[in-house]
Order: structure tokens, then C-alpha cells, then sequence
């Protein structure tokens, strides 16, 4: 006999695989796209970090705060030449106002679902996932969530920035 083709039982074989695989692997895309916008945000978390830390080596004071900015366009005035990620919110805030010794700060990415945040007393990276505004403490906007990053203390700072104590998770 000769057989030019598939049987019907072969092709609903096929599309079942075919189905089976992609159900699988949306869902894990989805994750990935997600991971990648938390990424960004770290990213730019550890640079303005460095340029922080660049601009105390130089001035011996961070940059006055504070700053809260969602399109980055006023970022670069206070935080030197850095500029953040397209639809990576931050904000910034130094103490004392007029010569600057500490500073806290947090980024997250408009589609990710992490707020991270570092401070001058802390080499950790710290992170709230999910952050609602009821878990909010004192209101600082990031992306239109609103969170709370750890009061800067005149006087003693704690090893960790205050972010234990505040509901953050150290990365």
C-alpha cells in the first residue's frame, strides 16, 4: 500500500505535544519577563550606589535629597550623570540637608514585582516583594506603590541601614 501522509490519530498526537509544551512554557516566559524587570531595577540600584559613593569620595557629602522622580528625567541633577533605566522609578533621600553624610534609596521597575532599596550604612541590597500600600510605613512613592525605606537617624546609624527592622529582606 502506499501511504502519502499522516493518519489522523498521528496529527492529534502531535498537536497534543504541542499543546502540552506550550501550556507549560507561558507560564515560565511570563516569570522570566518579571525576573528581567527585577534585574533592571538591581542594576540600577548598584550604580547609583557606586555613584554615590563617587561623588562622597569627591565632595566628602552625598548629593543633596530628597528626590522622588518616575521618569528619571531629574535623577541625573541630583545623582551625578547617572540615568536610570527606561521605567525604572527612584527615590532618593540624604541627611542632614545641607552637607549630606547618609542616604536611602530604592528602585523598582514599572512591571516588576520587587521594590529593592540600599542605604549608606548598609552593603546589602534589600528588597519587599509585592509591597501593597497598606503595608506602607511613612509614604514614598515609587511607581505609584507606595513604601517606606528606613528613617535616616541624625545620630546612630544601625549596621544594616534600618531595613530589618522595616520589613525588607536582605538580597
Amino acid at each position: 500500500m502506499n501511504r502519502k501522509g499522516f493518519t489522523l490519530i498521528e496529527l492529534l498526537v502531535v498537536i497534543s505535544i504541542i499543546t502540552i509544551l506550550a501550556a507549560i512554557s507561558v507560564p515560565q516566559f511570563a516569570k522570566y519577563r518579571v525576573r528581567a524587570y527585577n534585574v533592571t531595577a538591581i542594576s540600577d540600584l548598584r550604580n547609583i550606589k557606586t555613584t554615590l559613593e563617587a561623588e562622597y569620595a569627591n565632595d566628602l557629602a552625598y548629593p543633596a535629597g530628597p528626590l522622588t522622580d518616575a521618569d528619571g528625567t531629574a535623577v541625573s541633577e541630583v545623582i551625578g550623570d547617572f540615568m536610570p533605566s527606561s521605567h525604572v522609578y527612584v527615590t532618593y533621600a540624604s541627611f542632614p540637608a545641607d552637607d549630606a553624610q547618609m542616604y536611602v534609596f530604592g528602585t523598582k521597575h514599572r512591571d516588576g514585582n520587587r521594590v529593592y532599596a540600599s542605604s549608606s550604612h548598609s552593603s546589602l541590597l534589600y528588597y519587599q516583594e509585592d509591597p501593597a500600600d497598606d503595608e506602607a510605613w511613612v509614604g514614598v512613592s515609587i511607581g505609584g506603590t507606595t513604601i517606606t525605606l528606613p528613617p535616616l537617624d541624625a545620630g546612630k546609624p544601625v549596621s544594616d541601614g534600618g531595613f530589618s527592622d522595616a520589613g525588607w529582606t536582605a538580597q
